[in-house]
């Protein structure tokens, strides 16, 4: 009877052990990026593409959501066109924890040239591919969509991050 009572509790204390979620120690909890982009106008037939210079900052809440925020400025070579920055406030959901996130925020972009400023929805995915083994920097390429009341841009961009 003794023995198949202990082999009950210690049973019962290593299924909880093993069911419990991944700890957060061993994950980072800050991520800092630098991003490179080029956005395509797909309402309009733009010839020439914007380039894009961001960076990005994001909290990890728990293993699956962050929140952040995104500041990019765009350049264009026509000078009707002017410069751009954008800024996100950001949220996103790991599909699959420290890997590949789905993005969403609301945020606005201001011209510069027309001091002119406008609302946006940001919609994108990310993937981290780590570049060393304690998971601290990584190449992160991203696509993303910026909807606008009357036009929507579509990016892509490759960004170096770190993990802290």
């Amino acid at each position: 009877m003794r023995i198949s009572l202990v082999t009950v509790i210690v049973l019962l204390c290593a299924y909880r052990v093993v069911a419990q979620e991944p700890a957060m120690s061993a994950m980072r909890d800050n991520n800092l990026s630098i991003a490179y982009g080029r956005g395509f106008d797909i309402t309009k037939a733009v010839e020439e593409a914007p380039r894009a210079v961001g960076i990005d900052y994001f909290r990890r809440l728990d293993h699956r959501w962050e929140i952040g925020v995104m500041a990019d400025m765009l350049f264009y070579r026509e000078p009707e066109m002017g410069s751009r920055f954008i800024g996100v406030a950001i949220g996103s959901f790991a599909l699959v924890p420290e890997r590949w996130y789905v993005l969403g925020g609301l945020g606005f972009e201001h011209e510069f040239e027309q001091a002119s400023t406008r609302p946006l929805l940001r919609l994108g995915t990310e993937m981290n591919f780590f570049l060393d083994s304690s998971n601290r920097w990584a190449i992160v390429p991203g696509l993303f969509g910026d909807v606008f009341k009357d036009e929507a841009i579509f990016s892509a961009t490759v960004a170096v991050a770190y993990h802290f």
